[in-house]
């Protein structure tokens, strides 16, 4: 996950000072794309208020209401190895993505047979 680096910081506190605004409250290794969320600012962190004129508002900054997204690259369907991958196997990779989740986020270890989508994913 990419984050913040104290370098950053130091040029976003130079460009705050700069263009007259109040620096957001960034700690180093806070995670990027907090700043970018579009929705559940207290939830998530997310602050792009508006006092940076170079980037929109927003409007959900202070909201507590908001959904948790990851966008997972798992290829490239413009690549011919890469779409034949993923049209060939797909049920890897929703038992990898289920079995990530479910270790991440509950601490199971999870074991898979070849036919277990159907028994953990309701389509």
């Amino acid at each position: 996950m990419r984050t913040f680096k104290e370098n950053e910081i130091e040029k976003a506190t130079e460009d705050a000072i700069k263009l007259g605004y109040e620096m957001y409250d960034v700690k180093e290794y806070a995670p990027y794309l907090y700043m970018l969320r579009e929705t559940g600012g207290i939830a998530t962190g997310a602050y792009i208020d508006g006092r940076n004129t170079k980037f929109g508002k927003n409007l959900y900054y202070d909201s507590n209401i908001g959904v948790e997204a990851y966008l997972l690259e798992i290829g490239y369907i413009n690549n011919r190895i890469d779409l034949q991958n993923i049209l060939e196997n797909q049920n890897g990779y929703v038992n990898g993505i289920v079995k990530t989740i479910k270790m991440k986020i509950f601490g199971e270890d999870v074991k898979f047979h070849e036919n277990d989508i159907q028994d953990n994913i309701k389509v």
